[in-house]
């Protein structure tokens, strides 16, 4: 990795999206493909069904959720944009919930009220994810210190 890249890496935080999307964006320009720019930015592998809908544009997606900033913007190539410079209105609520565990990465919120878990983020957590498992958890999005965060949809994997 260049310089430049080390840098930016020492600078990064998940608590400032900017600073995530400016790596992601050098790694992107270094070549990488979304899989191992979001193993660079989060340091776990992140599961097929995340690239499956993050291939297909989860953004162009008809569906009944709100897709968080991070990972899914920092998984956006060059040839498509890249990843976003400044994060949509969701950033307040991946904040929260980054502030309540450091270890929940926000997915979507789910827009649907009636759904079982609607009006909640689904998440992944790192050390799940490190540990080969795309658990998801959900918490609810009006996200306080002490909101409890459910295990919604264990994984095989």
């Amino acid at each position: 990795m260049t310089n430049a890249i080390e840098r930016l890496r020492a600078e990064v935080s998940r608590a400032d999206y900017a600073s995530m999307a400016r790596l992601a964006r050098a790694l992107h320009d270094e070549g990488l493909n979304p899989r191992e720019v979001l193993r660079q930015c989060y340091r776990v592998e992140f599961p097929e069904e995340f690239f499956v809908i993050a291939e297909a544009g989860p953004f162009t997606l008809d569906l009944r959720v709100d897709f968080s900033n991070q990972p899914w913007e920092l998984a956006v190539p060059l040839d498509r944009g890249g990843p976003a410079v400044s994060p949509d209105s969701l950033h307040e609520i991946e904040q929260r919930i980054y502030v309540r565990d450091p270890d929940l990465v926000p997915l979507a919120r789910l827009v649907n009220t009636d759904a079982r878990h609607g009006d909640s983020v689904l998440c992944y957590r790192l050390d799940e994810l490190g540990a080969g498992r795309a658990t998801v958890f959900s918490i609810w999005r009006e996200v306080e210190p002490v909101s409890e965060i459910e295990h919604t949809v264990p994984s095989d994997t």
